[in-house]
């Protein structure tokens, strides 16, 4: 019983990891977008 929860618990974990990874990822591809933007203006 324990153990399955355990499972679960990293289950989600590395779930929100990824979310987390995808996010910064977005989050860096704007904010090049925004910089190279301002080099173009």
């Amino acid at each position: 019983m324990s153990h399955n929860s355990k499972n679960n618990r990293r289950k989600t974990q590395d779930k929100f990891t990824i979310n987390l990874k995808q996010k910064t990822q977005d989050m860096k591809a704007i904010f090049d977008y925004e910089e190279v933007y301002e080099y173009l203006k």
